[in-house]
């Protein structure tokens, strides 16, 4: 059941990083990244960074769950 919650959580977790960009492919993420701020509406901007932060939240819950289950 714990491993099972974790893996839950890892996952939600990756796919937040992913939403919110953390893992860039450029060599130069801080130069090559501004094309891309400009070329995405602010809509979008909006449901990614959303999308990331619900996900984010939800794999700690699963985390959290997991960490007391474990200590019980």
């Amino acid at each position: 059941m714990v491993h099972t919650l974790l893996i839950i959580g890892l996952i939600c977790i990756i796919i937040s990083a992913i939403f919110i960009g953390a893992f860039p492919n450029e060599p130069r993420p801080h130069v090559q990244r501004r094309p891309d701020f400009h070329s995405e509406t602010a809509d979008h901007r909006h449901f990614r960074t959303k999308a990331a932060m619900i996900l984010g939240l939800v794999g700690l819950i699963f985390f959290g769950i997991a960490g007391l289950l474990y200590i019980l």
